[in-house]
């Protein structure tokens, strides 16, 4: 669903609010985060999409691994017993993971309006690999997706174009091929500058090259 509305909102157009505390919330936030020149020279939905992670001083990689080395460290010294559970982690976290595995242990039966499953028929017209967000009843059997029957034929279309773009980014992750990357963006029907997708898979591959890596 998020995808559909994702979607009309391009066909709709992208409006450009002039006044009004939306326009007065955009201009705050482009004081506050200096997006990198050569971006504003792209369309709009890379500017709107990117443009808050690629700021004048860079991605933020080093600030990203000093907060996993950080936490690795945590749970390794709550683990040996040489720190204290820090009182946060008894916080709930408002996911929903908990009571998909309590309902599984303890045989409750738990409906969640919103899960993530393989499509498998859920919704007919859109392909069964497809993973799709829909409301879930959880029990010892497992999980039980919800039918919700076709989608409206225009929809589905659209949803169509978007599975085809995110099935060839799963090619492009187990391959780790950049040929393939370029491909899945310049399939996108939201993405109309073949020059700004491949400068912006240029500079996002080289940030995440340490990431990056063949699964097969």
């Amino acid at each position: 669903m998020r995808h559909a509305l994702h979607a009309l909102d391009f066909l709709q157009g992208i409006r450009a609010v002039r006044n009004g505390k939306e326009h007065q919330d955009r201009i705050h936030w482009r004081r506050q985060h200096v997006v990198r020149p050569e971006l504003l020279q792209g369309p709009l939905f890379l500017r709107r999409t990117f443009g808050q992670f690629a700021r004048a001083g860079g991605h933020r990689r080093r600030q990203d691994e000093a907060g996993r080395a950080s936490f690795a460290q945590l749970r390794n010294d709550v683990l040996s017993g040489t720190a204290a559970i820090p009182s946060h982690w008894f916080t709930p976290s408002g996911e929903r993971h908990v009571t998909v595995i309590d309902g599984i242990a303890n045989d409750r039966k738990q409906f969640i309006e919103s899960g993530i499953v393989y499509n498998r028929g859920v919704i007919p017209n859109l392909p069964s690999d497809l993973a799709v967000e829909v409301p879930i009843m959880v029990d010892a059997a497992g999980v039980h997706p919800t039918s919700l029957g076709p989608l409206p034929d225009p929809i589905a279309k659209l949803l169509s174009v978007q599975a085809s773009v995110q099935q060839l980014a799963v090619e492009v992750a187990v391959h780790a091929s950049n040929e393939l990357a370029l491909q899945a963006l310049l399939i996108d029907p939201v993405v109309n500058s073949t020059i700004a997708a491949a400068q912006l898979l240029d500079e996002l591959w080289e940030v995440n090259r340490a990431y990056i890596r063949r699964c097969m």
